[in-house]
């Protein structure tokens, strides 16, 4: 049950209990208050992440899977040093001797 005015004022205090459902409107949250712990477990969706924003130091390791990285995406640069690729031919494939 909510206190009346004149309880608010005296304590000056609010309550969980003295805010109407959905009474909180953006622009009343101070900027940089909505930090982790008040977020739901699964808050964040895709769509809600600015492009170019998962960064490396975002991932966890083995994150990435073969399915995940794009097709001819992995070059000789990209691979160990003691690693050789074997070798292609102009058709784009491996082709045994």
């Amino acid at each position: 049950m909510a206190r009346t005015e004149v309880e608010i004022y005296k304590d000056s205090t609010i309550v969980a209990a003295d805010i109407a459902t959905d009474a909180v409107e953006t622009a009343k949250i101070k900027d940089a208050n909505v930090t982790e712990p008040k977020l739901a477990t699964d808050a964040v969706t895709t769509n809600k992440i600015k492009n170019l924003n998962v960064t490396e130091p975002k991932l966890a390791a083995d994150a990435v899977t073969t399915s995940k990285i794009k097709d001819k995406n992995v070059t000789k640069a990209k691979l160990a040093d003691d690693i050789s690729p074997p070798p292609f031919t102009t058709r784009g494939f491996f082709d045994p001797v």
